[in-house]
């Protein structure tokens, strides 16, 4: 994921899940930035018609993604998170939990540059 505009702290690139059913009430992913002049956030959303710009009774939680590690040699490491989404999951009735969408959001802090966010190892679980 990139911000629209390299540089420009305005602009700002999101990728969005297609809505699911989460198997657990954690939601796990692994995220590596370029620089550590990016801020990240992901969102758990309520499935909507328009994902880029939820409204924001649809955006059910939302979190600052960690940086600790960025870069692209060999001291760049993907950092691991996970977030409570329990109030989303029915553990006695799994199928029958709502359906979610998880978007990573991002953008740069240093006007006249422009970097990217690797996502990965997305999943729910217990």
């Amino acid at each position: 994921m990139r911000s629209g505009t390299a540089g420009d702290p305005a602009s700002e690139g999101a990728l969005t899940s297609l809505p699911f059913v989460p198997t657990g009430p954690r939601l796990t992913l692994a995220v590596l930035s370029e620089d550590a002049a990016v801020a990240a956030t992901v969102r758990v959303l309520r499935p909507g018609p328009s994902p880029r710009h939820p409204r924001p009774e649809d955006v059910l939680l939302e979190a600052r993604l960690r940086n600790d590690h960025p870069g692209t040699g060999p001291s760049a490491r993907f950092v691991e998170q996970t977030l409570d989404i329990g109030r989303w999951f029915d553990a006695a009735q799994p199928l029958r939990s709502p359906r979610i969408q998880v978007q990573v959001r991002q953008h740069t802090l240093s006007a006249g540059k422009g970097y990217f966010t690797l996502v990965g190892d997305v999943r729910t679980g217990s």
